[in-house]
């Protein structure tokens, strides 16, 4: 019975050991060829990383720290990042299109020009960011705190505001 349990110990430990070294794989792939389409990159650590203009579409990044990261022309259509931290990063002309971004902070975060639509952007947070010509038709930002965020030329139609009523 000891040994079997011994046996079973060691290999959880393997595969969890495996499964880190595949995350990281993942993550220097990604940083040197600038796509992981589809990819399991959840809790990674990006923080201040350049992926301008990366394909990351339909990828995972929940609970990801990309803050301060140059994401400019970035693809992340269909893709996951629910509660990651994309504070201060640069998202000029990305591509978020219908992106789960609940829980998401975005705080200080440029998203001028980004598409934006159909993206669940509810209980994220947007204190301050820069949304300027941002296309955030059919988004849904019900409970997101936007305080200080510039939304001139923002493109609103169909949209779900934080109190809860449509544009």
């Amino acid at each position: 019975m000891k040994l079997r349990t011994w046996v079973i110990l060691g290999l959880l430990i393997s595969a969890s050991v495996v499964l880190s070294q595949w995350r990281e794989m993942r993550v220097f792939w990604l940083l040197t060829m600038k796509q992981c389409r589809g990819c399991d990159l959840r809790g990674v650590e990006l923080a201040g990383k350049d992926l301008q203009g990366a394909d990351l579409r339909e990828a995972d990044l929940s609970q990801a720290n990309l803050s301060e990261a140059n994401l400019a022309g970035i693809d992340l259509s269909n893709a996951t990042l629910v509660q990651a931290n994309i504070s201060l990063a640069n998202l000029l002309n990305a591509n978020l299109q219908n992106t789960d971004l609940r829980g998401a902070n975005l705080s200080g975060t440029t998203l001028i020009q980004a598409n934006l639509r159909q993206a669940d952007l509810s209980w994220s947070t947007l204190i301050f960011a820069e949304l300027t010509g941002a296309d955030l038709g059919g988004a849904d930002l019900r409970q997101a705190e936007i305080h200080g965020a510039t939304l001139v030329q923002a493109r609103l139609e169909g949209a779900i505001m934080p109190d809860g009523l449509a544009r």
